[in-house]
């Protein structure tokens, strides 16, 4: 004859972590903000990155006239940092 067990009592014997921040899967971590059993969740930066790095480190210039009047304009991508930075480097 079969013993039955508690769903809790099977986790426990398996070592399952039954805290809420292990019951968040780790995608849905990164973007988490308030969670009910501990409140609200505080970002783990320091400072906030803007801009996006390309996977080959490289930086893209594009010359670009779509939307702008006809008017032709330089854009450069793959640039990351704080909005101190890129304004520093914009400013040069």
């Amino acid at each position: 004859m079969s013993k039955k067990i508690s769903l809790a009592d099977w986790q426990t014997q398996l070592g399952a972590n039954n805290s809420p921040e292990a019951l968040v899967p780790a995608s849905a971590a990164d973007n988490l903000v308030y969670s009910t059993a501990s409140g609200r969740i505080n970002s783990k930066t320091e400072q906030e990155r803007v801009g996006t790095a390309y996977a080959d480190g490289a930086l893209r210039v594009r010359r670009e006239t779509k939307g702008r009047g006809g008017k032709t304009v330089l854009t450069i991508s793959g640039l990351t940092g704080s909005n101190e930075q890129l304004n520093a480097l914009c400013s040069e």
